[in-house]
């Protein structure tokens, strides 16, 4: 059962995640055939654990925390259990951190606890903390992840790169069969729009499903959530293809593989995991693993051009950056962001460099941070920024570094990354290149405050300590559908949202690539932000205006199959 928690944890949101699995030989049925759910058995939270007691005194302290989160009787948990597998998920993450550091006197950090997770591992941090300061100042124990992420970082030697001919770049220009990655995203849905409208390709979408006709509904259910279609003949030219980017081969079978590889003209992989607070072991199969098996699919016949999707952040260090940083610039791996899908995106393009000096056509798109689209407004809940920006809504209060000159949030639309994308991978210089597609002109934060303002919110500003002890304690009251749980575990994060709005990137490859389409990020301005401030309001994500304005925030649906 703890094993198959660990598997849905690896593949669905926290809050979908089972708290308990309980296995049954059939499920008891009415007699219209409907479960009957006052027959099913309670479930037995934790009554998988049976691993060590506890020894130490600190240890049956965080046993006895653990269960008291959980809702488990204390003798449920045992030292070796996990958070996680015992029930856990992100929404009880702050009430566990704060009981942590009540109980014991130790700091731990969101990243940190997932690192960790069992109570042995989090005891012995503590007992480290208490203790004399000679450790590693970072607070990691254990390997160096440097070392792993050069480890992971290597091709497999299996792969042997247009082993059956060269690429066909004419095909990719023009190609008649595209494989798509992450089309159930949001980047994904952009994407798969400006597909079947720039190219008369058929697009083959990679999506978890259990069959065809189930991955058909995904991918049109998530078009039509982010007001991109689908349209009446849009049907014909998307094909799902039912797999796992998690798994090897793509969740394919060996056939099915092959039969891919040899019918598509090119590869646009944007699928990933993504999150700002889960540390890179919990990323890595999807997000490096996956791109070795997109590596070995481009691979298996003629060699297949590879349009990868990035973040910018890949050429950040965390220290010692340059005034402007080059498209091809990617630090050493001592040298990348402390963040699990930063370090993921790292490892994947270095895969991705390999496969390229064996002769893959590889192109790289590292985007900025994407917002929503810039004619509907519609985008992603999802963005650490949005939930940050929520959390100021309910609290009535910005945190005083978000009123500085230099708090800028990179944003760019994401038809307009989407746009950008397709153009390059079809221009024939782009290959082998790196594409930074970041704003040219970062947002203050101020713009975004002054817009929520202007249609009713209060907003007064805070010491930031004062606004995360408030975000904190709020967050304790677990006052449903105001998401202050989830941005109590992003606050950590807000400082590095600034900071990276303020970098500048240099864009001249992108702009090679985009030289005469007339395709340019558009700056975003008060108008855009209220249409992105209506829509996230209409959906009930934004609370509704304390004190509304008057002014109804702009935006409204357009027709997008023609923009």
């Amino acid at each position: 059962a703890a094993e198959l928690r660990r598997h849905a944890a690896d593949h669905l949101p926290g809050y979908l995640t089972p708290a308990a699995v309980v296995p049954l030989p059939s499920l008891p049925t009415l007699p219209s055939g409907k479960v009957d759910k006052a027959a099913l058995p309670a479930p037995l939270y934790g009554a998988t654990a049976a691993g060590r007691p506890p020894r130490t005194p600190l240890e049956r302290t965080l046993c006895a925390l653990f269960a008291d989160v959980l809702g488990l009787p204390p003798e449920r948990v045992a030292a070796d259990d996990g958070f996680f597998d015992l029930g856990g998920h992100s929404l009880l993450v702050p009430r566990l951190l704060s009981g942590v550091r009540d109980r014991t006197g130790a700091e731990l950090t969101v990243r940190r606890l997932f690192e960790l997770q069992t109570v042995a591992a989090i005891a012995q941090e503590a007992e480290a903390a208490a203790g004399p300061h000679d450790a590693d100042p970072s607070g990691h124990t254990g390997p160096d992840p440097a070392v792993a992420l050069a480890a992971d970082a290597v091709l497999d030697p299996r792969i042997a790169i247009g082993a059956a001919g060269a690429a066909d770049l004419a095909r990719n220009a023009d190609p008649e069969h595209i494989l798509l990655t992450g089309a159930t995203g949001f980047l994904g849905a952009a994407l798969l729009r400006e597909l079947l409208d720039r190219t008369r390709a058929t697009v083959h979408c990679l999506v978890r499903a259990d069959d065809e006709a189930a991955g058909a509904d995904r991918i049109r259910r998530n078009m039509l959530r982010h007001g991109v279609g689908p349209g009446p003949a849009d049907g014909a030219r998307i094909t799902p293809v039912p797999g796992d980017l998690a798994r090897p081969l793509l969740g394919l079978t060996e056939e099915r593989f092959s039969e891919l590889a040899g019918r598509i003209d090119a590869i646009y992989h944007n699928g990933a995991r993504v999150s700002a607070v889960e540390p890179y072991a919990r990323l890595r199969p999807h997000n490096v693993h996956g791109t070795q098996e997109v590596i070995r699919l481009a691979a298996r016949g003629r060699a297949v051009p590879v349009h990868f999707v990035s973040t910018a952040a890949v050429a950040v260090a965390h220290d010692g950056n340059p005034a402007v940083l080059p498209e091809d610039r990617r630090p050493p791996a001592t040298a990348v962001l402390p963040s699990g899908y930063v370090a993921g995106k790292w490892v994947a393009e270095e895969l991705l460099d390999a496969a390229a000096a064996h002769g893959l056509p590889v192109t790289v798109h590292r985007a900025g941070r994407i917002a929503g689209h810039s004619l509907t407004g519609i985008g992603g809940t999802d963005d650490t920024l949005w939930h940050l920006v929520r959390a100021m809504i309910v609290l009535g209060a910005v945190p005083a570094s978000a009123t500085r000159d230099d708090a800028l949030v990179d944003l760019v639309p994401v038809d307009q990354v989407a746009r950008m994308v397709v153009r390059i991978s079809q221009h024939p210089g782009a290959v082998g290149r790196t594409h930074h597609l970041t704003c040219p002109h970062p947002v203050p934060f101020r713009m975004i405050s002054d817009a929520l303002r202007g249609v009713g919110h209060r907003l007064a500003p805070l010491p930031d300590a004062q606004w995360r002890q408030r975000l904190a304690q709020r967050a304790g009251e677990h006052a449903p559908g105001t998401g202050l749980e989830a941005a109590a575990l992003l606050a950590d994060v807000l400082p590095t949202v600034f900071a990276f709005g303020g970098l500048r990137f240099d864009r001249t490859n992108t702009d090679a690539g985009l030289a005469g389409s007339g395709i340019a990020a558009t700056a975003v301005d008060p108008e855009l932000l209220a249409r992105y401030i209506g829509h996230l309001t209409r959906a009930g994500f934004f609370p509704a205006p304390a004190c509304p304005s008057g002014a109804s925030p702009a935006g409204g649906r357009h027709d997008l199959r023609k923009a």
